[in-house]
């Protein structure tokens, strides 16, 4: 069996959201279907808020939890990404360095930290952030003659659909919902 992890169920600066809790991780997606390289990371194990090991923990599971919404509202499997080197993985960095920024770059998915005083905040920490992110992979995987376009709608529509996945992804999870 595997250790519990902590997970924040949604972004960790939303007012009255639910606290962090306990809960076992998701399995790796299962060979032929799209997956994620991970960074070197500890095992799975309950880490304290704010260290490597949790951001990778949090960042890993709520990148699973919207690929698992996304496949649940569609039916499909995620066999591949649109455009990573790697048609199988993209690379999940749940921290890229100072910036006060996370994007899918079409290799992978990248977060960052930024300190303001005394107060960090890591966007891989962020289901929200990290599902509106793999948002960005799915809509590209699904319909990548949009990620080039240059009409300005398929950039506001990529926003949007990033959006609609953070969304979908917090309704998924039944806590959100009874607090919603």
């Amino acid at each position: 069996t595997c250790m519990p992890i902590n997970f924040i169920p949604n972004d960790p600066l939303a007012k009255n959201g639910p606290p962090t809790r306990r809960q076992t991780p998701r399995t790796d997606r299962p060979s032929g279907a799209a997956g994620f390289t991970w960074v070197a990371h500890g095992p799975a194990a309950p880490y304290e808020v704010g260290t490597p090991d949790f951001l990778f923990w949090q960042s890993r599971e709520a990148a699973l939890r919207a690929v698992a919404t996304f496949e649940g509202l569609t039916g499909a499997r995620v066999s591949q990404w649109a455009r990573s080197t790697n048609r199988k993985r993209l690379d999940l960095t749940p921290n890229a360095g100072t910036d006060l920024n996370a994007y899918y770059d079409g290799q992978g998915l990248r977060f960052f930290e930024y300190t303001t005083g005394s107060k960090t905040v890591w966007s891989g920490a962020s289901t929200d952030v990290v599902a509106h992110e793999t948002g960005h992979a799915l809509l590209d995987q699904a319909r990548p003659d949009l990620w080039d376009s240059s009409f300005i709608e398929s950039a506001a529509f990529h926003e949007a659909f990033g959006d609609c996945m953070a969304l979908l992804s917090a309704f998924a999870d039944a806590t959100i919902r009874a607090v919603v």
